[in-house]
C-alpha cells in the first residue's frame, strides 16, 4: 500500500475516533477548509464550522460508527475513496450504508474535500 493510501486511511481512522468521541471540531479537522458534505435528502453543508456543527449534532444521536474502505484510487494530489459505514443507534437496528469521498493533498497533508453517503435499503 502506498504512503498516500496509508495517510488517507489514518485520517479516516481519526474521523471515526472523533465521531465516536462526539467531537465535531475533531471530525471537521479531517476536512479541507472549503469542504462540502452532501448528506442524503438535505442541502449541501459547506465550510468547517458548519461541518463541525453537523457532525457534532449527528454524532450525539449515535452510539458508535465504523467505516470500512472498499476501494481507493490515488492520482497525484487527488484521491477517491468508496466505502461502507455502520452506525449503532440505541434501541434500533444498526444503520448501514455506503459513501464516496474525494480527498486532496495540501500543506496539511491529505484532507477530505467532498463527502457523500446514503443508507442501504
Amino acid at each position: 500500500m502506498s504512503a498516500d493510501a496509508n495517510q488517507i486511511r489514518t485520517a479516516s481512522e481519526e474521523w471515526v475516533r472523533a465521531f465516536n468521541a462526539k467531537n465535531g471540531a475533531g471530525i471537521a479537522a479531517v476536512y479541507t477548509a472549503d469542504a462540502v458534505l452532501l448528506p442524503p435528502d438535505a442541502a449541501p453543508i459547506e465550510g468547517l464550522e458548519a461541518i463541525s456543527g453537523f457532525w457534532g449534532d449527528f454524532a450525539g444521536s449515535v452510539e458508535s460508527a465504523s467505516l470500512e474502505i472498499q476501494e481507493m484510487f490515488v492520482d497525484g494530489d487527488l484521491a477517491n475513496v468508496i466505502g461502507t459505514f455502520r452506525l449503532e443507534v440505541a434501541g434500533e437496528q444498526p444503520l448501514t450504508g455506503k459513501y464516496v469521498e474525494m480527498w486532496t493533498r495540501g500543506e496539511a497533508g491529505w484532507r477530505m474535500h467532498r463527502d457523500i453517503w446514503n443508507a442501504t435499503p
